[in-house]
């Protein structure tokens, strides 16, 4: 459990990726890929698993194609999970953000997620978004096995 608490300590003061201060609500997941192929590239170590795990509320709707990005962080080794968040309230008229056709979890498992073992798990709204983050790493230390 120490070791978790060290993780998460390092995590809070490291420093914010470059789209966080954008001031426009844009969810841009390619760059979130793109960000991630960087850091494992630049990492002073290789990594036997190189996992991106995507937790949104929306489609990716600025930046590259996110399924192109999905693609080449794939032909890397990667594997992208996602947590799609569920009726969040849509900051756009007519919430084909957070909406699409189909459902937002059909539209991780068609364009975001990707590599051996990959999978989206869904939270219904933030108020689960906690609990269901717990499952997803669960699942994914499962896979380790």
């Amino acid at each position: 459990m120490e070791s978790a608490r060290d993780a998460a300590q390092k995590i809070r003061h490291s420093a914010l990726p470059p789209w966080i201060s954008m001031s426009v609500r844009n969810t841009s997941t390619s760059q979130v890929v793109e960000y991630c192929l960087r850091r494992f590239q630049s990492a002073p170590v290789a990594a036997r698993r190189m996992v991106i795990d995507i937790s949104s509320d929306g489609t990716s709707n600025v930046g590259a194609r996110i399924d192109v990005m999905r693609d080449l962080a794939v032909s890397r080794g990667v594997v992208i999970n996602a947590l799609a968040i569920e009726d969040s309230l849509s900051p756009f008229p007519d919430g084909t953000h957070t909406r699409p056709d189909g459902g937002l979890v059909n539209y991780f498992e068609a364009n975001v997620v990707g590599g051996p073992g990959s999978f989206v798990q869904a939270a219904k709204g933030y108020a689960s978004f906690g609990e269901m983050i717990r499952r997803k790493f669960i699942l994914e230390l499962a896979s380790l096995q």
